[in-house]
């Protein structure tokens, strides 16, 4: 079954926007005299906090990426991911306060993949369930042995 074409124009739209965001929150300077240094201060208390957090926001890439470039061009939607996290990562050099760092872009790898298993997983389950209740109402499904 096909996906709907509004759907594929969706996810494109929003993995422009969710790249849109990345690049933002990365242009974001750190600052002691922030309104939320506080919460910044408890969270750098957990031990690789920032891995995490990079890890997390591109799994959410990756799983977008997927959904706006389908299952079957997985290789070009996880070039687009590593080289936009490059760019990222270089992108912090001329921000004051921020650094790039290649440990980060492996973080930013790994949740990339990660949310690429996910959509992959999600639409196939999608595809499974959709596929479920298409046969319901044929004759052969009401058939029991």
């Amino acid at each position: 079954m096909k996906r709907p074409k509004y759907l594929h124009r969706w996810c494109i739209l929003i993995t422009a926007c969710y790249m849109g965001m990345i690049f933002l929150l990365s242009s974001l300077e750190i600052r002691s005299d922030s309104p939320i240094s506080w919460a910044e201060e408890l969270l750098r208390r957990i031990p690789y906090i920032d891995k995490i957090v990079h890890s997390g926001i591109y799994t959410g890439l990756g799983f977008f990426l997927l959904l706006a470039l389908g299952r079957r061009r997985w290789l070009l939607a996880g070039f687009i991911g590593l080289v936009f996290a490059a760019s990222d990562e270089f992108h912090q050099a001329f921000v004051p306060t921020r650094s790039p760092d290649v440990i980060d872009w492996l973080a930013d790898a790994l949740g990339l993949g990660l949310g690429m298993l996910l959509a992959a997983w999600w639409e196939r389950e999608f595809r499974r369930r959709r596929s479920r209740v298409a046969h319901a109402g044929s004759p052969e499904s009401s058939w029991r042995w």
